[in-house]
C-alpha cells in the first residue's frame, strides 16, 4: 500500500529560472515523509521526534515543477532491513512525471551516537507500506583525494534542525552553492541566470546523489567544499562533490550531479566548446 502526501507549496520554493529549486525539492520529499511517519500513530512519531537520520538521497529530475500551491508525493517502503528503511517517491505533475527519488533512513540513539534496530510496532507499519523499489542506479563515485576546486561554506544558526545538526536538505544547499561558484570559475559561460553573465543558458540538475557519512555541525568554522568534474558528456557533465571538515581531514558528505545545459526555453543543447575544454583539462578520474 502507497501512501499520498501532500505538501504545501511557497512562493520562496522557485528559484530565478522560474521553476522550484532542485534543494527545495529534496525538502518536499522530507516533509512528506515526515507526514508518512506521523500517520503511523504513536510509535512512528515517536521514532520521529527521538531520532531519524538519513543516509543517502537518489533523486532523478524528469521535468520541472512548477508552483501550484501544492505538490503530490506518492511514497513507499521499497526495502525494510533491521535498522535500515528505503523509501521511495514519485512526483507527478500535469499527469506527467516531474521526480522519482529514493532515500534511506536509520532510527538513530543520538545519546550512545549510533543506529538502532526497528522496534515490532514500527516494522509492522513500514511492511504494511512496501512495493516495489523503483530501478535507481547509484551514480559512480570517484574519490577526489584532495581535487577539485575548493569552496569554504559558512553555516548557518537556521541551518540546524530538532536534532541539533545541519539538516540533509540544507547540507544540499551547500552543495549548490559550491556547484554554482565553482563552476562559474570553470568557465564563464556556466554563470547561472541572474548573475549578470547568465542569462543566455539555462543550466538544471537531472540527476543528484548525495551519501551522508557523518553529522555536520552548526559552528563558526566553514567546511570545505571541493567540486570537480568527473565525466564530461556532450550536454551534460556530472560533478563530484565533497565536504570536509578542514580541521580532521575527515570526509563528511559525497555527492554527485548531473548537470545539463539548456536553451532558454529548456531544451537540451551541447556545451558550449569553452566549457566542454575547460572542464575536460579539470576531469578527475580513480
Amino acid at each position: 500500500m502507497r501512501f499520498t502526501a501532500r505538501v504545501q507549496q511557497r512562493w520562496a520554493d522557485m528559484d530565478v529560472q522560474g521553476h522550484v529549486n532542485n534543494v527545495v525539492i529534496a525538502d518536499y520529499l522530507q516533509q512528506a515523509r515526515s507526514q508518512f511517519m506521523e500517520a503511523g500513530g504513536a510509535t512512528t512519531s515517536q521514532m520521529l521526534a527521538d531520532g531519524v537520520v538519513v543516509v543517502h538521497h537518489r533523486i532523478i529530475h524528469r521535468r520541472a515543477l512548477d508552483y501550484r500551491g501544492e505538490v503530490e508525493i506518492e511514497l513507499w517502503v521499497a526495502q525494510l532491513g533491521g535498522a535500515r528503511i528505503r523509501i521511495d517517491y514519485r512526483i507527478m505533475q500535469d499527469s506527467q512525471e516531474a521526480v522519482l527519488a529514493s532515500t534511506v533512513v536509520c532510527p538513530f540513539d543520538f545519546d550512545a551516537q549510533v543506529p538502532r534496530r526497528l522496534l515490532a510496532a514500527e516494522r509492522d507499519w513500514f511492511e504494511m507500506h512496501r512495493d516495489a523499489k523503483l530501478g535507481i542506479r547509484c551514480l559512480d563515485r570517484v574519490e577526489l583525494r584532495g581535487r577539485g576546486l575548493p569552496y569554504l561554506v559558512e553555516p548557518r544558526w537556521s541551518d540546524a534542525d530538532r536534532y541539533g545538526h545541519v539538516n540533509n536538505v540544507r547540507t544540499l544547499d551547500y552543495v549548490m552553492q559550491a556547484r554554482i561558484v565553482t563552476t562559474t570559475e570553470i568557465d564563464p559561460s556556466m554563470a547561472r541566470m541572474g548573475t549578470g553573465d547568465g542569462d543566455e543558458l539555462r543550466w538544471l540538475i537531472a540527476r543528484q546523489d548525495i551519501d551522508y557519512m557523518a553529522q555536520l555541525s552548526v559552528r563558526p568554522e566553514p567546511y570545505l567544499v571541493l567540486t570537480a568534474p568527473i565525466r564530461v558528456g556532450t550536454s551534460s557533465v556530472v560533478l563530484g562533490t565533497e565536504i570536509i571538515d578542514r580541521a580532521s581531514g575527515a570526509i563528511l558528505v559525497t555527492a554527485r550531479a548531473v548537470l545539463v545545459c539548456a536553451e532558454t526555453d529548456g531544451v537540451k543543447r551541447a556545451l558550449p566548446d569553452s566549457a566542454r575544454q575547460s572542464l575536460s583539462e579539470l576531469l578527475v578520474g580513480d
